[in-house]
């Protein structure tokens, strides 16, 4: 078995680059992962224009329409939520699997250094450190695709039914 051992300059020392550079043996988790929180976030903006819809059904007295909008509401929440528990699953593969090769990473770098180099340093704090940047790294993926992206998403939705439609009033 022919493992390659990273060398010191493979390794990026910058946070988006380290998070790149883990990210890559499993890109295909991470656009996936991607993919769904866009979908699922326009899907759930999507939701309450649909709920405006119901409401100028009521106001125009259609009730066939109002009946038939009301029932594929349910369905139509029911699928966002199913994009937003697939989008779910998918990130926790990615970042399960990104912080096994962060780990693996830092801990084949760390067992390359001399006797010298481990008794000059208290072995918690490397290994403190190694969890410090999993979790960091962790953080980072977790923030971008819950937080910012889906609030991206959000927003931009909005503008674009906002330029799209000036007669709605969302």
């Amino acid at each position: 078995m022919n493992i390659k051992r990273n060398t010191t300059s493979d390794i990026p020392r910058t946070p988006i680059r380290f998070l790149l550079y883990a990210s890559k043996p499993h890109k295909w988790w991470a656009i996936l992962t991607i993919m769904f929180a866009i979908t699922a976030g326009a899907f759930t903006q999507g939701l309450n224009l649909f709920f405006k819809f119901i409401i100028d059904a009521v106001e125009a007295g259609d009730t066939l329409r109002v009946l038939w909008l009301g029932l594929l509401y349910p369905i139509f929440l029911f699928i966002s939520e199913l994009l937003w528990r697939t989008g779910g699953i998918f990130s926790i593969t990615w970042v399960t699997e990104v912080r096994k090769k962060i780990y693996t990473v830092l801990t084949d770098y760390t067992t390359k250094h001399s006797h010298r180099y481990f008794s000059d340093r208290f072995a918690g704090s490397l290994l403190s450190n190694t969890n410090n940047i999993v979790h960091g790294v962790e953080r980072l993926i977790l923030d971008f695709l819950w937080t910012h992206l889906s609030t991206f998403v959000a927003v931009s939705d909005r503008k674009s039914t906002r330029l799209n439609s000036s007669h709605l009033v969302i």
